[in-house]
């Protein structure tokens, strides 16, 4: 009998002990911080926390600050849904301008006007300077003035419409610069003139 109560024991701790591990393994979450695990994007994965955020997530801060910079007089508009800082220009033209991100640092500057300028190379890789110039900053202005003066650049797409090009980097480019090229797409009436690249 005192064989049989010792095994009992044994085993009636032994259950006891499984228990209290299975409730170590699942923690009590508050509920704020199941709300916050539950939080996902379209895509289904879970949506940054600012606290994790590398860079600054204030995008309309940096993009103000360069336009600024550029004119103390600018007028622009913003697009919360794109981040985007909008310039009308006279004569119809205008600027979509996006500086900023959370993980990735990004620069994307894309100048809009007449559909004729699409049929102007000149044209077209001057205002590709001006943007690199006047909209990049953090190395990605000089590096792109570089490598367009330079024709660091392959065209990667040619179309009736479209142009695109992407940029030959070199040994002056950090490890961590990502350069999306540039380029030229003629839509409806308009040519859209863009270039960007982002800090991983």
């Amino acid at each position: 009998m005192k064989h049989f109560l010792f095994s009992l024991s044994i085993v009636l701790l032994a259950a006891g002990c499984s228990s209290e591990l299975k409730k170590e393994k699942t923690p009590v979450l508050s509920s704020e911080k199941r709300a916050k695990e539950k939080i996902y994007s379209i895509d289904n994965r879970p949506k940054e926390i600012e606290s994790d955020c590398v860079f600054d997530t204030s995008s309309y801060k940096f993009t103000s600050e360069i336009l600024l910079k550029f004119d103390r007089k600018i007028r622009f508009s913003w697009n919360k849904n794109n981040r985007q800082a909008i310039v009308k220009f006279p004569k119809g033209d205008s600027l979509l301008l996006s500086i900023g991100g959370c993980n990735h640092f990004g620069y994307s500057a894309e100048y809009r006007t007449d559909a004729s300028a699409f049929s102007n190379p000149d044209y077209l890789m001057e205002k590709t300077t001006w943007l690199a110039r006047n909209f990049l900053d953090n190395g990605f202005d000089t590096n792109y003035l570089r490598f367009i003066s330079n024709k660091q650049y392959i065209l990667e797409r040619d179309e009736n419409d479209w142009k695109y090009y992407s940029v030959e980097i070199d040994s002056l480019v950090a490890e961590n610069e990502i350069y999306d090229g540039f380029g030229f797409k003629r839509v409806g009436k308009r040519t859209h003139i863009s270039i960007g690249g982002y800090i991983n």
